[in-house]
């Protein structure tokens, strides 16, 4: 058991190291053009009324699925959201 334990766990280090290095590259990349700021600038306050829109850039942008992050997390997330809309760089 010790041992399919192990190889669990090393698969899922290995997950949790491409989504960190997946998330640092996104980070550290030069910012592309900013395309035009979008007529509809988002709040924190938009949270529930993007969340289509914020549950398709999540998990495209960083491989995850909001029905398995924690609230806290989400809301965090959204804030980058938020920011990318408003200054046109979703993309």
């Amino acid at each position: 058991k010790k041992e399919k334990k192990s190889k669990k766990d090393k698969k899922k280090k290995e997950k949790k190291s491409k989504k960190e290095k997946r998330r640092r590259d996104d980070d550290d990349a030069p910012s592309a053009p900013a395309g035009p700021p979008p007529a509809e600038q988002l709040t924190d306050g938009d949270y529930f009324s993007k969340s289509a829109e914020f549950r398709a850039w999540l998990r495209d942008a960083r491989d995850l699925f909001l029905d398995d992050i924690e609230a806290d997390a989400a809301r965090k997330h959204f804030a980058t959201f938020v920011e990318r809309w408003n200054t046109g760089r979703l993309g």
